[in-house]
């Protein structure tokens, strides 16, 4: 198509259909997403690890990263209360990592409000990160990161920011939340960090 990139072509009975893209730009829900950087990633939880990931990706691939936020997540499994001889309840550790008393029935009322019969779904989801997890391997990030500890759930001895030095060539600036993991998105605490990250970010 004619200065998109998209590459399409008509069909027999008129229609357009969309073949992809002549470069690597990409698209989510119609935006349009550039193919270089420099980079800002963040991720809670998994999250966390899943921007690492990128992180490391995209340097490796020429790529700027300018941030790498990560919230409350980890390179590796981490010892918790859910972990025991036996096979958790999936959806009962779920519940608990979002703030959730998983004996309270309001809070899968809640995610089923939000979310409807994806809720279902989301045990299976979280397993399966756990499953990824366990498997990961992570790359080294050349460069600084910030992240953000939870500290209300957590026991004294939790490794926070430095279960990421290893993986860290830079400096990991690392500020404590008095929250819960499962609170850390709420109102409050996303404006203490979105007050860190604009500061960093200054006039980007």
């Amino acid at each position: 198509m004619y200065r998109t990139g998209d590459v399409a072509r008509w069909n027999g009975d008129g229609a357009l259909l969309f073949l992809g893209r002549a470069d690597d730009q990409v698209k989510i829900r119609g935006l349009r997403i550039e193919p270089s950087g420099p980079y800002h990633l963040l991720g809670w939880s998994f999250g966390a690890t899943v921007a690492h990931a990128m992180a490391v990706r995209l340097q490796d691939e020429g790529e700027e990263v300018a941030l790498l936020a990560l919230l409350d997540g980890y390179p590796r499994p981490t010892k918790s209360d859910d972990d025991s001889e036996e096979a958790p309840d999936g959806f009962a550790a779920l519940l608990r990592s979002l703030g959730y008393d998983p004996d309270d029935p309001r809070g899968v009322g809640e995610l089923k409000a939000m979310l409807g019969e994806a809720t279902d779904a989301m045990a299976e989801v979280f397993a399966h990160n756990r499953t990824l997890m366990n498997a990961h391997l992570p790359g080294s990030y050349r460069g600084d990161a910030v992240f953000f500890g939870a500290t209300l759930d957590k026991p004294e001895n939790w490794p926070y920011e430095d279960a990421w030095r290893p993986f860290v060539t830079g400096e990991v600036e690392h500020h404590r939340l008095a929250f819960a993991h499962g609170a850390l998105t709420q109102p409050e605490p996303i404006a203490l960090i979105a007050a860190v990250l604009a500061e960093k970010l200054g006039g980007q």
